[in-house]
């Protein structure tokens, strides 16, 4: 899958300061909320047979920042216990959306995370809003808690590729909101 869009060389390129990674999950957020701004307001909830409508995809954006900033709020040595610490180089940003896409191609068609279930929502401006208040919370959280040694000792658990360091986490963010967009772009 290509990556489309003026955030494709920034996704790709090194790994990234905190101030970085939160410009680009700032940037590619705004960037799906132009697209969304563009959008016909009649294919808002509508979408294609068996798949998500449009609003769904941005619940579903919002439900990750959201639980992203939860997992950042847990103490790092809890988080140290729970998870452990990385015993591995960090992977760049083409290797952790790489993995991601390859890991999708192994679900069974028509899987869901439970936490990623959404109900169609009417409410564009609402859905919108909350979307960019989860992004909000989530930069407030890496900003305030987070230091950049931090980002790569402690790990976080992702449903689909297992435990991963912080700062790849959170490149996985923005990668995220591009995989969906460029969905959104081509289906809808």
């Amino acid at each position: 899958m290509q990556i489309c869009s003026t955030l494709s060389i920034a996704i790709k390129s090194t790994m990234q300061t905190i101030p970085t990674i939160n410009k680009r999950i700032l940037d590619t957020s705004q960037e799906l909320i132009r697209w969304l701004d563009n959008q016909d307001k009649t294919k808002w909830n509508m979408g294609p047979e068996g798949k998500w409508d449009t609003s769904q995809h941005i619940s579903h954006l919002t439900k990750t920042a959201n639980m992203v900033t939860k997992g950042l709020s847990y103490p790092k040595l809890v988080l140290r216990w729970k998870f452990g610490k990385t015993n591995r180089p960090l992977r760049d940003n083409t290797a952790i959306s790489e993995k991601y896409l390859s890991k999708l191609t192994e679900m069974p068609p028509g899987t869901t995370f439970l936490a990623s279930a959404g109900v169609s929502n009417s409410d564009k401006s609402g859905v919108i809003q909350q979307f960019e208040n989860s992004i909000s919370q989530l930069n407030q959280k890496i900003e305030k808690s987070w230091s950049e040694s931090s980002l790569d000792k402690c790990l976080l658990p992702h449903p689909l590729m297992g435990r991963m360091p912080v700062r790849e986490l959170l490149v996985w963010v923005s990668f995220h909101h591009i995989h969906h967009l460029n969905t959104l772009k081509s289906k809808y």
